[in-house]
């Protein structure tokens, strides 16, 4: 297959460097512009307010990672990377209970995101046709002159006195600048109708800090989720281990009841979780950092499947596409299953709204994971749950419970999580027969342990 001669990826973070990735074996030269300097260091950035924050990369997106990059695995061990299997080593309270405990092919890395960015940026740029340039903003698209096509950018090279704007040509653009992303104010420019949007906004915040795990600390677990479903609470929180013996502590919160800065109140913020095992196992950890607060985590669906036109050679993937709740940790395997689909694309040469129609197809699943938990918090401003919803959210609650006591709904629960299954997987007659039952006998689930404690200490 011949190559195509130069694409430009707008955004060097996780969604830009896999998709340069991909775009290398189709095109001679591929060019990443990032407005931020990417030391080759795991330090946050400004253009990646995220990066204090906690970063899970699921199952399915450590395998296609793995694909496009074979020595990652023993560079992320090298750095320090940890393996945790999530049925095994997670300590998780539900509602329901303390989830039960046993090995699983549901195995990833935990580190931060600043070190994954790293080492992928290390991998990247060992390529030889690609080329990542700093301190490089997108300023606007050069189109054709009837508008139907992309053929270029123009871009300021911010370290530059002088000539510092120049017009890059390039067969095709992937903006993969995130949430900041300024695509659709270019597309409104050049005279394209704008996808319409379905936004679900819970109103969630989370704040994060780094703490030095405590030398003398054992426990029989790696990590520690206390969870919460409304009417329960709407306060939830993480423990996971990075490299360098560290743990981040997230918190999460909705409505009234989003986490605060300070150190007293973070720390008095955890205390109050529905189950203290958390507070208890971090309360005397050391912190290496201050406490990090993000807000900005509504769902954003961009219905692209509706359009008719598009320009050809601009393309929209990540964040800048479609942007979920990252509480659910699902963005960095969503970005590797995107450019999987771009990969595909490129192969069956459509033209450029075909793989903004076909990434629908892509980001469908995750929507309904995070979506349809986050319409049932305070303050959506959402229409009252309908007969399906409630029976929808209903049997979600009693498969939380089920998966409480049953290894086999726990295993699909978290098959589904790292998007390794469908979420119709928790609709098998086996598994559905349990928990309609139990829908049947208007049992709900209680709040309270059902399962001790596991060890802290």
């Amino acid at each position: 297959m011949s190559k195509h001669d130069h694409a430009v990826v707008i955004g060097g973070s996780i969604a830009g460097l896999l998709a340069a990735r991909i775009l290398s074996d189709h095109f001679q030269r591929v060019t990443i512009l990032d407005r931020d300097a990417l030391p080759d260091s795991p330090d946050p950035r400004k253009g990646a307010p995220q990066t204090a924050h906690v970063h899970v990369l699921l199952r399915r997106g450590l395998l296609i990672m793995q694909q496009l990059f074979p020595q990652l695995d023993d560079d992320l061990t090298q750095a320090g990377a940890l393996t945790v299997d999530w049925t095994r080593d997670l300590a998780a309270f539900t509602p329901a209970g303390w989830n039960p405990r046993f090995s699983s092919e549901l195995t990833t890395r935990t580190l931060s995101r600043g070190l994954l960015e790293q080492v992928l940026r290390r991998h990247v740029t060992a390529i030889k046709n690609i080329t990542i340039a700093p301190r490089c903003e997108a300023l606007e698209p050069v189109s054709t002159e009837d508008r139907s096509a992309v053929t270029g950018l123009k871009v300021r090279y911010r370290d530059r006195m002088e000539n510092n704007v120049v017009a890059l040509a390039a067969d095709l653009i992937v903006d993969a600048s995130g949430r900041s992303s300024h695509a659709l104010d270019w597309l409104a420019s050049l005279g394209y109708a704008l996808p319409e949007e379905t936004v679900v906004n819970a109103h969630v915040g989370y704040a994060t800090r780094t703490y030095r795990r405590p030398a003398n600390f054992t426990a029989d677990w790696k990590s520690m989720m206390v969870r919460t479903r409304p009417p329960f609470g709407l306060r939830g929180g993480l423990i996971y281990p990075i490299e360098n013996d560290l743990w981040m502590v997230n918190v999460a919160g909705a409505g009234n009841e989003r986490p605060p800065t300070d150190e007293d109140s973070f720390l008095d913020f955890i205390k109050h979780l529905i189950h203290p095992a958390l507070y208890l196992a971090m309360k005397d950890a050391e912190p290496v950092t201050g406490v990090h607060l993000y807000q900005r985590t509504e769902n954003r669906l961009r219905h692209f499947d509706r359009l008719t036109r598009w320009p050809e050679n601009f393309v929209m993937l990540g964040d800048a596409a479609c942007a979920f709740n990252p509480t659910y940790g699902q963005g960095m395997s969503l970005a590797a299953l995107e450019a999987q689909a771009l990969d595909r694309w490129m192969r069956a040469t459509q033209n450029s709204l075909a793989f903004q129609q076909q990434l629908m197809d892509v980001v469908r699943e995750p929507w309904r994971l995070a979506a349809n938990e986050d319409v049932r918090l305070p303050g959506v401003g959402s229409a009252p749950a309908g007969r399906f919803e409630k029976f929808r959210h209903n049997y979600a609650d009693q498969f939380v419970w089920l998966a409480c006591r049953d290894p086999q709904a726990l295993a699909t629960f978290m098959a589904v999580t790292h998007l390794m299954a469908p979420s119709s997987t928790m609709l098998r007659p086996s598994l559905a027969m349990k928990v309609m039952g139990r829908m049947i006998r208007r049992e709900k689930p209680n709040g309270k342990a059902s399962n001790p404690i596991p060890a802290i200490m």
